[in-house]
């Protein structure tokens, strides 16, 4: 289900609401002023199904709904608290303020994206969104979410299967790669990007994203390079201009999911048997960038699963970036696997947007373990610092 863009003020509110842009439906529902906590929870739970907003602060009158600001002191902390606390397992949501000219009132915007446990209930009631209204939801229903949720991962997992069956490009000459797989919780097939818009609109969005290489055959939606951004960053921040030089894979969906295959120099099995691992780190952090322009592109927030993959590595060595080639007295262990797979479920734009180091340390940290590395020092706090400062 399609989240609503989040209005950038009052005002923008104001003219949505007056051209009937905004209005009541399945995914939005309009509240004078705060409702009882467990009619708030209820309304939190049903929106957690497929995703959408709570507006508190829009009063209806005979001409239609318009703003009335309430007072916000302490309104988010109301609302995170009771999507905490009260519904059962507690849901993820993000709350903003829309401030008007009058000091501490405004209107509260609470979204809700679709959660990855699937249904949540409140006092022992499982609820969903109707039309236009919240209402408990069929034991039916109940039983029918309950068999997917019990193989919550299993779509992700076979979407990066598929990924790694991919034939490669340039012969197939790179050994190691990584692979990461990026699909939003509850997206239609075109919800990102509409199908009169595709392909034009994916390829504008993806040639902006990427530098292009020009030296392997075009494919239908997928796009060879690097990323323009992180790239620079990387060589900046960590002088590793060589880290992420390789072919980038990236294959787009219209739903929002993608598809990011990396293929190091590094592995190159004619350069040499040892590995710089954290070229394996760094393709996450490019993954979790392209969500983030996916969401800047589209105005859309979702929760997100991801999965993550290194393969054919076993047998290697690992070497830190300062090192020279010969380690000297440095013992090095072989890597012990030939493959690396984590899944993350259900990660929240907040963790995507404030968090990046943790997620990329859930999904890899294994990898550099084995390879004999520290996590710390292959990508230090401050890269993301820097990270974070030119992507905002």
């Amino acid at each position: 289900m399609r989240l609503p863009e989040r209005p950038g003020s009052i005002n923008e509110l104001r003219r949505r609401l007056a051209t009937g842009e905004l209005r009541e439906t399945r995914t939005v529902e309009f509240k004078r002023e705060f409702p009882s906590n467990r009619s708030l929870a209820k309304q939190i739970a049903g929106f957690a199904v497929e995703g959408g907003a709570l507006v508190i602060g829009v009063a209806e009158d005979p001409s239609g709904f318009k703003v009335a600001p309430i007072n916000c002191n302490g309104a988010r902390e109301r609302v995170e608290q009771i999507a905490r606390d009260i519904p059962e397992p507690p849901v993820q949501i993000e709350s903003h303020i829309l401030s008007s000219d009058s000091p501490g009132h405004g209107v509260l915007w609470v979204e809700i994206p679709a959660s990855s446990a699937m249904l949540h209930q409140v006092e022992g009631t499982y609820y969903e969104r109707g039309d236009t209204q919240t209402r408990p939801m069929r034991d039916s229903d109940v039983a029918d979410r309950m068999r997917l949720r019990e193989d919550r991962e299993a779509p992700i997992q076979a979407d990066l299967h598929v990924a790694l069956n991919r034939e490669e490009p340039g012969n197939g000459r790179w050994q190691g790669r990584t692979c990461i797989v990026v699909r939003p919780i509850g997206a239609s097939e075109n919800e990102f990007f509409q199908s009169a818009r595709a392909p034009d609109d994916w390829k504008s969005f993806a040639y902006a994203l990427t530098q292009p290489s020009g030296m392997l055959q075009p494919v239908a939606n997928r796009y060879w390079g690097m990323l323009k951004s992180i790239t620079h960053q990387s060589a900046e921040h960590l002088r590793l201009s060589g880290a992420l030089f390789g072919y980038r894979d990236i294959e787009f969906q219209e739903s929002g999911a993608f598809c990011h295959l990396s293929y190091c120099h590094d592995w190159l099995p004619d350069c040499r048997d040892d590995i710089l691992a954290d070229g394996a780190l760094l393709a996450c952090r490019e993954a979790i960038f392209i969500i983030g322009a996916v969401q800047a592109r589209t105005g859309q927030r979702r929760m997100w699963d991801l999965a993550f993959s290194v393969s054919n590595v076993q047998g290697k060595k690992s070497r830190k970036r300062t090192e020279e080639r010969f380690f000297g007295t440095r013992f090095v262990p072989e890597i012990p696997r030939d493959r690396y797979e984590q899944v993350l479920s259900g990660v929240t734009t907040r963790q995507l947007e404030r968090d990046p180091r943790s997620l990329i340390e859930q999904l890899a940290d294994r990898f550099i373990a084995e390879c004999g590395l520290e996590f710390d020092e292959e990508l230090p706090p401050s890269f993301f610092e820097q990270a974070q400062a030119s992507v905002t």
